[in-house]
């Protein structure tokens, strides 16, 4: 059956004309894949959910880096309704003539040559009892075994119900020397002291903090009060971050479409004369190589991108 479809995802900050043989980009492509159904918006919705397992690391965060921009990655499909054959091979000439990047041939984050999807691929039924066998007979079971009908004392149920509601640590209100001995408390106090003072002001204080650190920051600040000066102020730094994320997206989606604009001029104009409706504007966006949505954009805003 003829399902299948080969797709890109390019990078809305980087607009220009992008020349690859016989195939043009109004915006520079990171990544092409092929496959069915929902296939195309999985790496996307990866990224959003952060994960990393089973996709291209680098695909991933390259899209990441787009969405903290308070940007969507372009995503299009080049063939549609094609067979599974077809698509590999098609998937294959592309990454070949667009080049990739760990190969330093061009801007791809693609990691093979293509053509490694399986079609209709189902587990056999040997590699359906290694798994299965694994589970039963795995680390984790023999762990399980180990701890199946030992009792827990009551001051062990309580430390874990205690750690577990968050309301008291065992180790809360104990000092160094009480948790681990004289001798190791000192070395790690001395340990803590050198390293501080060995470093810089800029490595103390002007490195950025990495996503974990920020993450325990705030758990410490959960259940705080604040005052409502400090919430008017909170609310007022927001506000206007988010105006110039809006000012500035804005912005950058007009020079995006203006490039559209002038790139495709006498086509975009000749099919808006004829009619305005949804299979116009896919014809549109199939014979230009650009995306449905930003044909409805150019449309919104064409008064604008004539005066730019």
């Amino acid at each position: 059956m003829n399902e299948y479809y080969i797709y890109a995802y390019l990078d809305p900050r980087k607009f220009e004309k992008f020349t690859y043989k016989n195939i043009n980009f109004i915006n520079e492509p990171f990544y092409i894949g092929f496959g069915k159904k929902e296939r195309i918006f999985s790496h996307l919705k990866s990224a959003q959910r952060n994960k990393h397992s089973g996709f291209n690391i680098i695909c991933i965060d390259k899209i990441k880096s787009i969405l903290q921009e308070h940007l969507l990655p372009i995503i299009i499909k080049i063939n549609d309704n094609i067979s599974f054959d077809d698509a590999k091979k098609i998937e294959i000439k592309l990454i070949s003539d667009i080049g990739r990047l760990d190969l330093g041939t061009g801007p791809l984050c693609n990691l093979t040559s293509g053509g490694q999807g399986k079609h209709n691929y189902k587990l056999s039924d040997e590699t359906k009892n290694k798994i299965n066998l694994f589970i039963t007979t795995g680390r984790n079971k023999k762990i399980s075994d180990k701890l199946l009908g030992v009792k827990k004392t009551k001051e062990h149920i309580e430390k874990m119900r205690l750690n577990a509601t968050g309301k008291q640590s065992f180790l809360k209100g104990k000092t160094f020397i009480e948790i681990y001995g004289k001798e190791k408390a000192n070395e790690l106090i001395i340990n803590m002291k050198n390293n501080f003072s060995n470093k810089t002001y800029d490595e103390r204080f002007g490195v950025k903090k990495s996503m974990e650190i920020k993450q325990k920051m705030s758990n410490i600040r959960k259940g705080v009060k604040k005052s409502e000066a400090h919430k008017q102020k909170l609310k007022e730094n927001l506000d206007k971050q988010r105006m110039l994320a809006k000012l500035g997206q804005k912005n950058k989606m007009l020079n995006r479409l203006k490039i559209i604009f002038e790139l495709h001029k006498n086509d975009i104009i000749q099919y808006f004369n004829i009619s305005e409706n949804y299979n116009r504007y896919l014809a549109l966006s199939k014979k230009i190589n650009v995306d449905y949505f930003s044909i409805k954009q150019i449309k919104k805003h064409i008064n604008e991108l004539k005066s730019m």
